[in-house]
């Protein structure tokens, strides 16, 4: 495939400095899905970790610590599953941001809250529901709404 500008037909087009990157929309729609997946992982898991609660030990010295209940160890590791993976996929539209300039990928985050909530509005309303819902809607808003800005900005920076 030639490159733009040597064969007449494409005006030629300076590369942003990292842009090769994450030139690809293959690789936008990519952060898209991760994002989507993690944060709804992310989101159910502090719900159910919020409903099952605390088992509380007591040690040797008498100290009470908590711990978490059997119920609610998938909680637990979809909580510590999605944390991980949730930053990954923030530092890579984070790079996306930073090097091609394209904020859409963050509507990732509002389609995984949008899911969330929808699971959420299935099942009765409890304490980690309520935090759940709060939750998902700060981030479907919040997200986008900063990257959008930071995409902005970089643009008058570069002069586009």
């Amino acid at each position: 495939m030639p490159l733009a500008g040597q064969n007449g037909r494409l005006p030629p087009r300076k590369l942003l400095p990292g842009e090769k990157w994450l030139p690809s929309v293959a690789a936008g729609w990519f952060i898209v899905v991760t994002l989507t997946g993690t944060t709804f992982l992310l989101i159910w898991g502090i719900a159910g970790s919020i409903d099952a609660g605390c088992d509380y030990h007591y040690n040797s010295r008498g100290q009470r610590s908590c711990g978490v209940p059997d119920e609610g160890m998938d909680s637990f590791v979809a909580v510590m599953i999605g944390v991980w993976l949730w930053g990954l996929a923030v530092c890579a539209l984070g790079f996306r941001v930073m090097f091609n300039g394209s904020w859409w990928p963050a509507l990732g985050v509002t389609v995984g809250a949008a899911v969330a909530l929808a699971v959420s509005a299935m099942g009765g309303v409890t304490t980690g529901e309520k935090v759940m819902l709060f939750t998902a809607s700060a981030a479907a808003v919040i997200v986008p709404w900063v990257t959008r800005h930071r995409s902005i900005k970089r643009s008058e920076r570069e002069g586009n």
